[in-house]
Order: structure tokens, then sequence, then C-alpha cells
């Protein structure tokens, strides 16, 4: 699904169990699908466990158990707010929060941002968008780290290829048009035409790299699959190339 994405998670809390780097991955997750998430803490308002009639003052782990539950929703606030989301939390209006949360994402802009500095290896840099309209909230990822996406290797594009063809849901992640050329009704001939925006085209050696796989699957009327028929093309492009033959810049 293209574009930004909104999740509302209503939950009673989330412990990291001291590990940072469990949130850490899925605060980057996350940012990578384009989600923000927006908690609601369901546990309501929060007391102090320590005035507890189960508080037991013979207890040593009592302080630790007490810390846990206070930042159970401090891990959520850190990752709604990370992720460009709303954490909600100390209050027993949920059905206010869950509302607040819905309306927040009436209105979306999508800005891109194509870092230069060719260094990918993991590091967590700060992003900061700015607005001199005066009382304007924003909200966005607050980071990215820079790693370079894992490529998928062939099983795991096969196996990926064969959920989206057996979707019962289109799959918007590629705009492309399709022409039935005219002629013999046994051995028809179709022209696929897909933008060059569509694809990625990192560099490679000075020149810009693309792979495009193709899959032809026809269908009874029942939804089964009847004939499957794939295709493999790769360019390998330099830049004066693209804008010659795409108009790109």
């Amino acid at each position: 699904m293209r574009g930004r994405k909104s999740l509302l998670w209503v939950t009673g809390g989330l412990s990291a169990s001291g590990q940072a780097t469990e949130v850490e991955d899925a605060i980057d997750k996350l940012n990578d699908a384009n989600v923000a998430v927006y908690t609601v803490d369901a546990r309501g308002v929060l007391l102090d466990p320590g005035l507890t009639a189960e508080t037991d003052t013979n207890d040593l782990t009592g302080p630790l158990h007490e810390e846990r539950d206070l930042t159970r929703g401090d891990v959520l606030a850190v990752m709604s707010n990370s992720i460009g989301g709303v954490g909600y939390h100390n209050t027993n209006r949920l059905d206010g929060a869950i509302s607040q949360a819905l309306g927040d994402r009436s209105l979306v802009y999508v800005l891109d941002y194509y870092p230069q500095h060719g260094q990918w290896r993991g590091k967590l840099h700060k992003l900061k968008v700015k607005t001199s309209r005066s009382g304007v909230r924003l909200r966005y990822r607050a980071s990215y780290r820079a790693t370079l996406p894992a490529r998928p290797n062939a099983q795991e594009q096969q196996q990926l290829l064969a959920e989206v063809a057996s979707s019962p849901l289109d799959f918007a992640g590629i705009h492309f048009t399709v022409e039935l050329k005219p002629g013999h009704a046994a051995d028809p001939e179709f022209v696929l035409r897909v933008p060059a925006e569509e694809l990625q085209w990192p560099a490679d050696e000075g020149k810009m790299a693309a792979s495009l796989q193709v899959w032809f699957v026809q269908k009874g009327a029942a939804g089964e699959d009847l004939v499957t028929t794939g295709s493999k093309s790769d360019f390998r492009l330099s830049a004066d190339d693209i804008r010659q033959q795409f108009g790109m810049e």
C-alpha cells in the first residue's frame, strides 16, 4: 500500500525488557513501511503502585516491578512520537483518545528526502521538519537509519510474487498499462508499458541499474490458476541514456 498509513494500537502498555534495540528495530521497520502509530494506553489513569493494598514492603523486587509498570506507557509514547503518531496515556477517556487519533490523520502531506551522504553503515540520522505557519503542530518520523534495504533471494522473490498473484486484492505497488494488439486469437500479443519513474534506479559502477520481473497469470472463473508465465528484464543505463530515453532528471 502506497503512501502514509496509520495504525491505531490500543494496548495495556508495552514492556521492552530492558532491550532498547527491540524498540529501535520496531521503530525502524514501521518507519520503513511508512506507518504512523497512534498508541492508546488501555489502562486508563494510573495510580502510584506504592499506594496499593497488594504492596509488600518486604519484597525487594517491588521497586523493579513498579518501575516496569510505570514505563510500559513510556515505551508506547517513544514509539508513537518517533514514527510521527501520538501517544495517549493516563486518561480514562479512551473514546476521546481514539477519536482524536482518527481525526489527526485527516490531512497528510508526503515529503520525499533523498540522502546524498553515501554512507550506509547503519548510523541513525535525525530528521527535522519546520513550518512558518503559526499554530501548526507537525507530526513526522523523527529519524532514519542509513542502511540499504536487504535484497531478497530468488526463493523469497518467488514466494512474494506468488502471494501477490494469489491475493484477491489489487496490488497498487507499480502503475502500468497493458495493450492487446489485434492478431490471431490463439496467439495474442500484449504490450506492457511501465513508466520509468515507477522503478528504482540505484547507481552501480556509474550506471543506473534496474530489474523488472513480470508474471502473467491467467485464472479461471472460479479463481484457479490456469497458466502462469514469467519473464525478467535487467537494465543498466547511463544517466544520459535515462534522460534521453525516459525524459527523467
